[in-house]
């Protein structure tokens, strides 16, 4: 019997200072077989954390004298928690002490990088080791199928998933495993053995021989054969770092110049603008990735395509590009707060860069440009409330990017009934019918019967879907963070009595159709 730990102790310290992209040029043996993480060439931190994950997967104890007197055993490493504070009290004793303020995926020292860093390597070593222990030729014999089955708890149920869910397929059907259940195109690694994608909680199960049979899968006199497994190799994923595809960031300019040249070949001369970053959006990236899966391209697809998969859960925070200059405090800070809070609240779909923008009108508080692929939010340095104007043009956002379809095309020569319908057929508040809910209770509130009894230009405005939807978000994210800023800018607008927001009362039913969207799309906090 394989046992997780196993899996992890052929593992060797890889120091070597290579970013994630390098590395997903390395062979596949190499790769699976490396303890590693991103930009970090410090090899006895590697090997301390390496040390503290072994004791967690070989179970080690210790015995400790408890208070009576009276000794027990505990675990030397006792869990995440266990495992995170101890590696930041090893950095602090080696001059490594990270800035407690920043939990960035890409700081060493942050708890969310260093809950990754156990998550990744404890579950793909279990979900390896029971695969491997499955594939003896005495296991297939016995048991020659696995049954797709998903444990409770599930943040991002994919439906490609939810329509496999209960599927027996034989172990060694890896078009079906890794190709489409475990493809990059929905957050997948491209390997046989769980994970299937973080926080989906699929899994399998050993299926007998006598249901294979009934099922058809196999014939009474069926005996496994040979499987060559060599082709299957376990890397990161360069999503799961929050960060932007870019071969610009690859040091090597020989590594640079054939990754660039091999991603064209794969994915298509567009795929990549001419400085090296990914230049097309993630809804289309994966459609090239699923098309190439249907057309029969082998397994052993380059680990980069999956590196360059943007986020299937993204934090908007991480998508949000404040430039370094021509931006004032004001508006930087209000981005920023208006960043958190929304983070604090959800994850999203696969998103852009969105990259801000500073105005200084009076009038125009904030706006988002659906034309452009850099998803550009422009926020007025003279607006009262400028924690909610970035709340609402974020709403913009994510309502053309997560809940929609993306980017709008604009045609020369097309006229403004054009140009509506082209936004109307890509804003999910326009058009999903998974929002039916959420914008049902919006168009049918008080506030919305008021504003269509006003005449006037602006109050068709206020009317519109898109409008609508926005307004709500930023309240939503107001409340349900308890921002003090936001909830402070929102009071302001209520008293206003411009019928721009909802009363306490009335936004109750929005505020849980919200949650409801939120939570069946996986992304609720």
């Amino acid at each position: 019997m394989i046992r997780p730990v196993d899996i992890f102790r052929r593992k060797k310290i890889d120091a070597r200072p290579m970013s994630t992209r390098e590395r997903a040029m390395l062979p596949a043996a190499e790769r699976v077989n490396s303890i590693f993480t991103a930009d970090t060439e410090k090899a006895s931190l590697l090997q301390r954390l390496a040390n503290m994950l072994d004791d967690f997967l070989a179970g080690k104890r210790q015995e400790i004298i408890l208070p009576d007197g009276t000794s027990t055993t505990v675990g030397v490493m006792q869990g995440k928690a266990d495992f995170i504070a101890k590696a930041r009290g090893f950095m602090a004793a080696e001059g490594m002490t990270p800035d407690a303020r920043d939990n960035h995926i890409t700081n060493i020292g942050a708890r969310s990088r260093l809950a990754l860093i156990f998550d990744t390597y404890t579950r793909s070593c279990y979900g390896q080791a029971r695969w491997e222990s499955g594939m003896t030729p005495e296991k297939r014999h016995a048991y020659p199928a696995w049954r797709f089955v998903r444990h409770p708890g599930a943040r991002m149920p994919r439906p490609l998933h939810v329509l496999h869910e209960g599927a027996v397929r034989l172990k060694t059907d890896f078009q079906f495993w890794a190709v489409e259940m475990n493809s990059p195109a929905i957050g997948g690694f491209l390997l046989p053995w769980p994970l299937y994608g973080f926080n989906s909680w699929m899994d399998i199960e050993s299926v007998s021989r006598a249901e294979c049979i009934r099922a058809g899968l196999i014939g009474p006199n069926w005996t496994p054969g040979p499987v060559d497994l060599s082709q299957f190799g376990a890397t990161l994923p360069e999503r799961l770092m929050n960060r932007s595809a870019s071969v610009q960031k690859i040091k090597d300019p020989a590594l640079a110049a054939r990754l660039r040249e091999s991603l064209k070949k794969r994915l298509g001369a567009d795929a990549l603008d001419r400085d090296g970053r990914l230049a097309i959006p993630a809804r289309e990236l994966a459609q090239r990735m699923q098309q190439q899966a249907e057309e029969g391209s082998p397994v052993d697809v380059l680990p980069v395509q999956m590196m360059l998969n943007m986020d299937m859960v993204s934090k908007v925070g991480d998508k949000i590009n404040i430039p370094a200059s021509g931006i004032s405090g004001k508006v930087r800070g209000a981005v920023s707060r208006a960043a958190r809070s929304v983070d604090a609240v959800h994850t999203d779909g696969p998103l852009p860069q969105a990259h801000i923008r500073q105005t200084s009108s009076p009038q125009l508080l904030g706006s988002f440009n659906p034309w452009e692929k850099d998803a550009p939010i422009a926020i007025s340095s003279a607006g009262k409330h400028p924690d909610l104007t970035a709340c609402h043009e974020i709403g913009h956002y994510v309502d053309l990017w997560g809940l929609g379809k993306g980017q709008c095309h604009l045609t020369p020569g097309m006229i403004p009934s054009e140009i509506e319908t082209e936004k109307r057929s890509k804003y999910g508040s326009e058009h999903s019918l998974e929002m039916d809910e959420l914008m049902s209770a919006i168009m049918e509130s008080t506030t919305l019967a008021a504003i269509r009894n006003i005449p006037g230009r602006y109050y068709r405005y206020l009317e519109s879907r898109r409008e609508c939807f926005a307004r709500a978000y930023a309240q939503f994210i107001a409340v349900e963070s308890r921002d003090k800023t936001l909830i402070k800018q929102l009071n302001r607008q209520r008293q206003e009595r411009n019928l721009t927001q909802w009363t306490i009362k009335e936004f109750k039913p929005i505020r849980n159709a919200f949650r409801n969207l939120f939570r069946k799309k996986g992304w609720m906090k």
